[in-house]
């Protein structure tokens, strides 16, 4: 059997137990990820608490050198947060998160952070202070080495706001349903679906500027889509977590190995990779959306701060020292999205009028 129908209930037991099991497997066998670690918790995460536990879910903040294993969310936010933490929220969310209020992505994830049997889950509306400039600039220039660190990366694709959620019951694949004789006395039935060799995936959160760098410096990744529940490591990418006639393709190429402190044998020439692995970046990064222009810089700095070490380079404004006359005949062409102004936003990006970040 080369596949199974794919399953409309993404949140289901059996979903769930071959997502504990990828994400067992990929700690402990592959070469190529991160081993099973227990890594120092961000300044603030959600205790989600366990199925079995009653208690509600309420912001945890860390003490210094607390270890623990954590997941992080990756969402499209949609419009102003009606629910975040402030610094008149903080104390009662510390207290308890108010459950009855909470958007529907963010319950979704307390619930499949619960159900993988995680304690705690880092989400930027409620683990940072939205009304503090003070915390906001400290807690962003850590968010790459937070995704970097987490266990599991929930993305939530599907959903084009934190509104909508991302549990939904997905709707049934085309296919047709043919009686099977198993044996002569036992009737079963297979389904027949057109194989697709090369999906692209479209939704919504592989068209934010925020959520490449979560998704590349994350180690591990759950993928809901529209379609069904996808796993992404170094090793696999885009893998349905029950196995079916869909095959994946994306632009988006994984970070080299070195990123997660992975050491492979081989030699790898270093500029070379440089020089493919950020025009990659590029050009994907370049047509994503950003609500804010003066996230042109920050929402890639993760990848660049971790790019320094792995090349050796000094990062400038999206391009590279060593690579610069290379990375300096850059055009803008037709797939690159002309970037907008937002309610609230400059038109201060804070990149030099040399640099492709400018646009």
């Amino acid at each position: 059997v080369s596949g199974r129908p794919i399953p409309t209930d993404v949140a289901n037991n059996t979903i769930i137990q071959n997502a504990c099991n990828w994400m067992s497997d990929c700690q402990d066998q592959h070469k190529k990820c991160p081993k099973r670690v227990i890594p120092l918790l961000p300044k603030r995460v959600i205790d989600v608490g366990s199925i079995e536990d009653s208690s509600p879910p309420r912001l945890h903040i860390c003490d210094n050198n607390e270890r623990h294993q954590y997941m992080a969310l990756s969402y499209c936010w949609g419009g102003p947060q009606p629910v975040m933490t402030t610094m008149a929220t903080l104390k009662t969310y510390v207290k308890e998160l108010p459950i009855g209020f909470l958007l529907k992505t963010i319950s979704d994830a307390i619930k499949v952070t619960r159900m993988l049997k995680i304690r705690f889950l880092w989400m930027d509306a409620l683990c940072i202070l939205q009304d503090s400039t003070e915390d906001k600039m400290k807690e962003i220039s850590t968010i790459g080495d937070i995704y970097k660190h987490a266990t599991v990366t929930i993305a939530a694709a599907n959903a084009s706001k934190v509104t909508e959620g991302f549990l939904s019951i997905r709707e049934p694949a085309e296919s047709y349903k043919i009686p099977f004789y198993i044996t002569p006395q036992t009737m079963g039935t297979v389904f027949l679906a057109a194989r697709v060799s090369s999906y692209w995936p479209r939704d919504p959160l592989f068209t934010r500027g925020w959520a490449l760098q979560e998704l590349l410096l994350s180690p591990r990744i759950l993928i809901y889509d529209k379609l069904q529940l996808l796993w992404i490591c170094q090793t696999d990418q885009f893998k349905p977590v029950v196995a079916n006639h869909i095959s994946y393709t994306s632009s988006s190429k994984r970070l080299t190995a070195s990123v997660f402190g992975i050491k492979l044998h081989g030699n790898l020439n270093i500029r070379k990779n440089q020089l493919e692995t950020w025009k990659g970046l590029m050009l994907e990064y370049s047509s994503r959306e950003l609500t804010m222009l003066e996230d042109r810089l920050p929402a890639i700095a993760g990848i660049a701060k971790e790019l320094e070490q792995v090349w050796g380079d000094m990062y400038c404004a999206g391009l590279w020292r060593n690579c610069l006359l290379q990375h300096l005949i850059w055009r803008r062409n037709s797939s690159t999205r002309q970037q907008k102004p937002m309610a609230g936003s400059t038109r201060e990006v804070g990149a030099p009028s040399w640099s492709w970040l400018s646009l």
